[in-house]
């Protein structure tokens, strides 16, 4: 009866489930835009503020999972028996706390505890609670509503990424991690207001079961049992091969993806230019084809012409031996300009293996070909 009182209620304007997508998909970029997206931006600050190795660095990943895998199993338990309002907000706001703390840890120890904190809350504040809340008040549209706030992931590292080197370089990663919870806190205020947890704690039904009360009520009052409950899941082999699997794959995926940007930086490109991706491979042919346009038929782009398009992603001290190497040879003391050139294509290839590019006196000359006569 309550139901049908629902389902003959006038329709307000606006559902209020929308509300709730566009306000999840903010949480989706704090909750894991920021949260692991943007890890990486930070593993070669701790190594150097700890003076620890950037495997122990990255352990901070491993210890997030495995609070992950404790209250992972809970989630939809504590949202049946607390209250889910209370519940969530406190630990949207627990989770931006622990964030904090990682800028005030005083060893890596102490990052660790708080690597597993992490987990916890942010399983209580993160993807299951959203999909949870997104069942509850979408049974039309569901999948496109979740595929939107699934976006939010990429949307917050976009937007976290670029902000979070640029802190760094500038303030130290501890201030970037305070600037960027601040961001965040504004980013979930929409969700810690509006989250209403099921439509009929405020006399709405789901979007679609309106409908369906005009089309077939029985199936509306069944509701439908889709999958398995967990003392079901619990006992089956495929079950725990599938959390086996995705733990595996979950873990690796994130290691290597949080060990890039350490490697580039070794590489000599500057952080900011790593997480922003300004230079694409399009822009480089772009500007090496534009840098011969006026030469005669037949003219090539040397190789060497694509480190002018990289050469402002590097971090100051690689640029000034560059710098360095160009006066000497204006001045003319010991380098002409065809060395610099020679200099920049074996920086393009240093870190290519032997068995892909053998650096050869006929390769490096291959690679300095500038026409075809």
């Amino acid at each position: 009866m309550e139901q049908l009182e629902q389902a003959n209620r006038p329709k307000p304007k606006l559902f209020y489930g929308w509300i709730i997508m566009v306000c999840s998909f903010l949480l989706m970029a704090v909750s894991i835009g920021l949260i692991n997206n943007t890890m990486n931006q930070f593993i070669v600050p701790i190594c150097d503020q700890f003076g620890v190795t950037r495997a122990k660095a990255a352990l901070l990943t491993s210890c997030v999972g495995i609070g992950h895998l404790i209250a992972m199993p809970f989630v939809g338990d504590l949202l049946k028996r607390f209250n889910q309002k209370r519940l969530i907000r406190g630990s949207i706001l627990a989770m931006l706390l622990v964030w904090v703390g990682y800028s005030f840890a005083s060893n890596i120890y102490i990052l660790w505890a708080l690597g597993v904190a992490m987990g916890i809350v942010n399983s209580l504040a993160g993807l299951v609670m959203i999909n949870s809340v997104v069942n509850n008040w979408f049974h039309a549209k569901k999948g496109f509503v979740v595929g939107f706030t699934s976006t939010g992931t990429g949307f917050g590292g976009a937007i976290f990424n670029p902000i979070a080197s640029k802190l760094i370089v500038a303030h130290g990663y501890q201030y970037s991690m305070r600037m960027l919870a601040l961001i965040s806190l504004i980013m979930c205020l929409p969700f810690l207001i509006t989250i209403v947890y099921k439509p009929e704690q405020i006399g709405l039904l789901p979007y679609g079961d309106e409908e369906g009360f005009k089309g077939d009520r029985a199936k509306l009052m069944a509701g439908s049992n889709v999958g398995m409950k967990r003392r079901e899941a619990v006992k089956n082999k495929k079950f725990w091969i599938l959390v086996v699997v995705t733990m595996i794959i979950a873990q690796g995926v994130i290691g290597i993806f949080h060990h890039v940007t350490a490697y580039m930086t070794d590489l000599g490109y500057s952080v900011k230019h790593i997480s922003t991706g300004e230079r694409s491979m399009l822009s480089a042919f772009q500007e090496s084809a534009q840098a011969v346009e006026r030469s005669e038929d037949g003219a090539l782009v040397p190789f060497w012409r694509f480190f002018d398009t990289l050469e402002r992603q590097l971090d100051h001290g690689i640029k000034q031996v560059f710098e360095r190497a160009r006066q000497a040879a204006a001045r003319g003391q010991g380098l002409e300009e065809w060395d610099v050139s020679v200099l920049k294509a074996l920086s393009l290839v240093v870190y290519l293996p032997d068995t892909q590019l053998p650096t050869t006196v006929a390769n490096v000359a291959i690679l300095m070909a500038d026409s075809i006569d």
